[in-house]
């Protein structure tokens, strides 16, 4: 189900106030994703919108089946004030992989004041991150130029190839991960500010 508020890609580029939920794909091949951008150099802004239960849960081959945003352009990209959750049970599900929030570091993210909540627990063939960029060197923070992040809360469950930030894609090319199991005011649910 997708309730539109105010979208015009012919000359703002801008998505706000939209609520997009319950994008289900089932087959064992199948992505899913709420927001999509490939490729160019477009600036896009994506404003105060609600993304929930964006799940391909049978796809449980792949690092990631199930995308919040996915931005794959490397223009421009103003994320604010959105809320992703992508499962609102409140069970974990698993076995497969997902992100809140995907970006390609050779654009300019400025990502701040956003909700990023993946309650899923990945397999071992796949990952779940609530912000990740596509790739990146070990030991290397993010450029400063291409990404700007600030008062956004995070959440994930913990699990072996569960982070709250992570670069890459696959297992094996997974670098700069990070999760914690404590160190917030609510140890227990796992989130964090990145204030």
């Amino acid at each position: 189900n997708i309730t539109t508020g105010t979208s015009n890609f012919t000359t703002t580029n801008t998505i706000t106030t939209s609520l997009i939920r319950r994008i289900i794909a089932s087959g064992t091949n199948a992505t899913a994703s709420a927001i999509r951008t490939a490729g160019g150099t477009t600036t896009y802004g994506f404003l105060n919108n609600m993304i929930s239960d964006i799940s391909a849960a049978n796809n449980t081959t792949v690092y990631n089946s199930s995308f919040g945003m996915l931005m794959g352009n490397t223009g421009a990209n103003n994320i604010n004030f959105n809320t992703i959750r992508m499962n609102s049970a409140a069970t974990a599900v698993s076995g497969y992989g997902a992100t809140a929030l995907q970006y390609n570091p050779s654009g300019t993210n400025v990502i701040q004041n956003n909700i990023l909540h993946v309650n899923a627990t990945a397999g071992a063939a796949n990952n779940v991150s609530a912000i990740r960029a596509a790739s990146g060197a070990a030991k290397a923070a993010p450029s400063v130029a291409g990404f700007t992040a600030s008062s956004n809360i995070y959440f994930t469950p913990t699990g072996s190839n569960n982070y709250l930030y992570v670069e890459g894609t696959t297992n094996t090319t997974l670098v700069n991960g990070y999760h914690l199991s404590g160190l917030t005011p609510n140890n227990t649910k796992n989130i964090v500010n990145d204030t």
